[in-house]
């Protein structure tokens, strides 16, 4: 009843979401099922936390074109680390070309040679991912220092770490 009165689904020029504080959270499912109008098109949803979490998430990223742009920054930051490791093993390769040279003529076989290179690509892997740990921590702490709620997820950091070194080897 108070909610019909503050906000009239009629009118659109009053606020989208209210909290309801609970005497007792155990209640939740009950009170929710209680408080939801009935019908095709309810003029509300009442929501639980987890499912307001859910609900906003899906929002921002499939309908909000956020998520659009943060999978095409993603795919851009791929991109990117692929050409910066590939120039960097080629910078590698290049300084060191007389030495596999002498290797080469000396009769060290090719397969060798190529095994060396692919252990300086994990190298560089190994090099990015301490790059980006400390990039991580450091991000972490700059928005723990604004008061800005940032969440780097176990899976999000271990997804992360298991493409950098395929990038690196496909570079080598």
């Amino acid at each position: 009843a108070t909610a019909a009165l503050v906000a009239p689904p009629e009118q659109d020029d009053t606020a989208s979401y209210f909290l309801i504080a609970l005497t007792d959270p155990a209640r939740s499912r009950a009170l929710q099922a209680e408080l939801q109008p009935k019908g095709e098109q309810p003029p509300w949803r009442i929501l639980t936390p987890a499912e307001f979490s859910q609900a906003s998430q899906l929002y921002w990223l499939v309908e909000s074109g956020a998520g659009a742009g943060f999978a095409f920054s993603g795919f851009l930051g791929l991109l990117v680390g692929i050409a910066i490791t590939s120039q960097t093993l080629r910078g590698a390769l290049l300084a060191q070309i007389r030495e596999y040279a002498t290797l080469r003529a000396l009769g060290v076989p090719a397969g060798a040679l190529r095994a060396v290179v692919l252990e300086q690509a994990l190298w560089v892997g190994v090099a990015g991912l301490v790059v980006t740990a400390a990039l991580v921590v450091l991000l972490g702490l700059a928005a723990e220092a604004a008061d800005v709620a940032i969440l780097f997820p176990w899976w999000g950091v271990d997804a992360a770490a298991q493409c950098i070194l395929p990038i690196a080897r496909a570079a080598g």
